[in-house]
């Protein structure tokens, strides 16, 4: 199918932060769940970007990308680092986020949360890379999306209770943050052709990495995500791994979303059943914001759990027959977010 094979190269972004500091032969600025002895002042978000979530390939550009803060510049052939990159001087240090969504003309949407401002920060970005415009909407309290949804005439971004609310002495970002499980998980959808237009609607507390795809029916969104009824993960276990200790987690389970514009509903129920974890949905990026027919995620099986704490298999969702297959992978293969890569020449969702 790819008779070239596949090749895989890495390098270091040279980042503000990490020239900084490797100048300064030690840790100067605090990271998103720590902070080092004796911190340097943050002037900025751009200071402290490492760059470190994902990477964007769009209008000739390889880009990569964080939570906050804008893109860097890299070279795809040898994977330089060029600089922090703009699409234009009234978008200069706007948060830009790690999960961009591509429509299958090349249109480009994304979102960035300024926390301390309260702000959801929008973009549409032409296939040519041209800033067609921006936006921002209002969010109190605001918390920590990491993922969004775009479908035919919308966006769509899940707000859980896990709310920015800052006290004193606090040393990080994360730390800033309260899980309120007793609150609503806020889902705001804007229409793309006017981002004035918010309509508000609700769905129990829960925490969501990733999302799959999302489309439309009529008046009806439909949508799929890894559904974790808390962010523990995050909170516990991210940060016991930086120690080389096995930290707190709770698993995420497949969902399927509904949000009826017309009744003023939303609702979700599972797709699989409670012992089959999963994340990292993807689909055939040609077909975004249309009904996808297949599902690829990384998953874990109960029935066969691996000797480490991560996923150990993938799992191929197809909608027609409602039909679910898994490979597991050997006990010391531990697999990492992944992508779907179309075959030349195949049609979507045939072949990859």
């Amino acid at each position: 199918m790819f008779p070239d094979g596949v090749r895989h190269q890495g390098r270091m972004i040279q980042t503000k932060k990490l020239a900084a500091e490797t100048a300064a032969g030690r840790a100067l600025y605090p990271g998103f769940g720590s902070v080092p002895p004796n911190p340097a002042p943050v002037s900025s978000a751009d200071l402290v970007n490492v760059a470190n979530i994902s990477v964007l390939t769009h209008h000739g550009k390889l880009l990569a990308l964080r939570e906050a803060g804008s893109p860097w510049d890299m070279d795809a052939n040898d994977l330089s680092t060029r600089g922090i990159y703009s699409f234009g001087s009234d978008a200069e240090g706007v948060p830009f986020s790690a999960h961009p969504r591509i429509e299958p003309d090349g249109t480009l949407w994304n979102f960035g949360y300024v926390s301390g401002a309260g702000l959801i920060a929008l973009w549409h970005i032409d296939a040519s890379g041209k800033l067609v415009k921006m936006g921002a909407v209002p969010v109190s309290p605001m918390t920590m999306p990491h993922d969004f949804i775009v479908t035919a005439k919308h966006l769509v971004i899940l707000l859980p209770p896990f709310h920015f609310k800052p006290k004193g002495g606090m040393t990080n970002f994360l730390d800033g943050h309260i899980w309120e499980p007793d609150q609503p998980t806020r889902v705001m959808v804007v229409n793309k052709n006017d981002f004035s237009k918010v309509r508000w609607f609700e769905l129990p507390a829960q925490w969501v990495f990733h999302y799959g795809n999302g489309w439309e029916d009529g008046d009806v969104i439909h949508f799929d995500a890894a559904r974790a009824p808390d962010p523990l993960s995050m909170i516990d276990s991210f940060r016991e791994v930086m120690r080389g200790q096995r930290g707190k987690s709770s698993a995420s389970h497949h969902y399927r979303y509904c949000i009826d514009l017309a009744r003023g509903t939303a609702n979700e129920v599972p797709m699989f059943g409670p012992g089959f974890d999963s994340e990292f949905p993807v689909i055939d990026p040609r077909i975004s914001t249309l009904r996808n027919r297949r599902l690829v995620f990384l998953c874990a099986s109960m029935d066969q759990p691996a000797p480490h704490p991560l996923l150990n298999g993938v799992a191929v969702w197809e909608d027609g027959g409602d039909r679910l297959t898994t490979f597991r992978y050997a006990d010391h293969v531990m697999p990492e977010e992944h992508l779907f890569v179309a075959a030349p020449g195949s049609a979507p969702e045939e072949d990859g």
